[in-house]
């Protein structure tokens, strides 16, 4: 579904096309900044310092709730509005670049580059103010672009002239025939990098891990991770799951699933109510269809699991704080969710870093005891990126 946030107007749209996790929330704003909410669709409490923004199915508009108004007015009302929004022109806020947006779709043109831009309201889902909700979104994006690298959207956080809308705005990607969330196996061919895009998913507490589409490069199948709007939930912010202990649990379930814990659901569900610690990946697998398909069972039981799961832990790790920093401080309005923002960040890479160099342990000393001497760690490797035009370059048009 598309989500379209208006300031406190809320609308709920079907989306024809992108099979998109649904969110039933009950209609009721929570202004409590320590407000306890499970998601529908995704296990776990999500505990937030920021505030609720409530999505629901139907209409939210504060006018519908005015008895004076008739359904054909209400539906007059709407009309008003797309044809408003059909005839929007985007202003990115912080290039000052200029978009238009065609009649009737999601998409809008750079005025002066020509580039293609895909457009959307849904925002970060854990936060009230709207502008800071599509900023966290962009800021997540933008994140996973740094990190995965080749053929990532990069994003930019736009408003309209008209409606002063705020809108999240990500550069186009070339889906392979549609394939998205669980059809990325439907092709019986060796997938990159689903495993590096769980890790980095996980570093930034983004549960909502269906979201990825299918990119062929060469002869190469390159998984993107796209609609990073469950960033920054609970999963990152709160002491709970964000501590040492929690996140090398986590890391570590994913390293012992292999063909005798994971070759069908039915034996991956039975390791899963055995582990303790695990509340991520608990949430994912039991929220997610895609994981439990065969293709994804086989990749996760397979030595490609371990390869890019350690070079994602190795990029997250490498990647300076400063350059972090700098996609935040290049995205974020609001001083105080940013100082938040960057001091949980910091808490959180210190304890991936840890739980990097107490992997590396446990593998060598694994190595050792098996008798290979096949060295285990290679230098750490760059996730690829695209070699005419790097993130840093793509990021700075902003």
């Amino acid at each position: 579904m598309l989500i379209i946030m208006k300031g406190k107007s809320q609308k709920s749209v079907d989306n024809v096309n992108n099979k998109r996790q649904k969110i039933n929330h009950e209609s009721t704003l929570k202004k409590s900044l320590n407000k306890e909410r499970k998601l529908s669709n995704h296990s776990g409490l999500q505990n937030n310092f920021f505030e609720w923004k409530i999505m629901s199915e139907g209409f939210e508009d504060e006018t519908f709730y005015n008895d004076e108004l008739s359904y054909e007015d209400k539906e007059d009302k709407d009309e008003s509005k797309d044809e408003e929004e059909d005839n929007e022109t985007i202003v990115c806020l912080k290039s000052g670049n200029i978009l238009k947006k065609k009649f009737e779709c999601n998409i809008a043109n750079d005025l002066q580059s020509g580039e293609i831009f895909y457009i959307s309201t849904s925002a970060q889902l854990f936060s009230f103010d709207e502008k800071t909700a599509i900023e966290l979104a962009v800021c997540g994006g933008n994140i996973y672009a740094m990190l995965l690298g080749e053929e990532q959207p990069y994003y930019l956080v736009g408003q309209g002239e008209k409606s002063f809308y705020y809108y999240r705005l990500s550069s186009k990607v070339n889906i392979f025939e549609q394939a998205e969330g669980e059809s990325i196996f439907r092709f019986n061919k060796p997938v990159s990098r689903f495993i590096s895009s769980l890790v980095i998913s996980y570093f930034l507490g983004d549960n909502d891990i269906s979201n990825v589409v299918l990119v062929k490069k060469d002869d190469q199948f390159l998984v993107v991770r796209i609609d990073p709007e469950f960033c920054f939930s609970s999963y990152f912010f709160n002491t709970e799951y964000n501590n040492q202990s929690s996140i090398l649990a986590e890391l570590n379930f994913l390293l012992k699933l292999n063909d005798k814990n994971c070759s069908n659901k039915k034996q991956l569900q039975y390791f899963l109510s055995h582990q303790k610690e695990i509340d991520f990946f608990q949430s994912c697998f039991n929220d997610h269809k895609l994981l439990s398909t065969d293709n994804c069972l086989k990749l996760l039981s397979s030595p490609l699991k371990k390869q890019e799961l350690l070079l994602a832990l190795n990029k997250i790790v490498a990647t300076p704080f400063q350059d972090f920093e700098k996609i935040i401080d290049n995205t974020l309005s609001d001083n105080t969710v940013s100082k938040k923002l960057k001091k949980t960040l910091a808490k959180r890479l210190d304890f991936f870093k840890k739980a990097n160099e107490q992997i590396q342990k446990q593998q060598i000393f694994s190595e050792s005891k098996s008798g290979s001497n096949q060295q285990f760690f290679q230098p750490i490797q760059e996730a690829p990126l695209k070699k005419a035009e790097s993130f840093d370059q793509r990021f700075s048009r902003k």
